[in-house]
């Protein structure tokens, strides 16, 4: 076997596994809870009130791994 395929060839064998594991870890994935502190007088109470009662209801809806509070 030549030289240069010798050293090839280990991470072509492992490579492939590696990929596969961080597969099987990101599908057992935890829930994730995002802490927002919402300002009125930085963003406005309408943006305020836009973000609490359309935005974040449906970005939960769309991550349901993800929990904003």
């Amino acid at each position: 076997m030549p030289r240069r395929l010798t050293k090839i060839l280990p991470i072509v064998l492992v490579l492939p596994l590696l990929l596969l594991s961080g597969v099987a870890t990101t599908g057992a994935q935890e829930k994730v809870e995002i802490s927002v502190l919402l300002d009125p007088t930085t963003l406005g109470l309408e943006y305020m009130d836009w973000l609490e009662n359309e935005w974040i209801p449906q970005f939960e809806r769309d991550n349901p791994d993800i929990k904003v509070s």
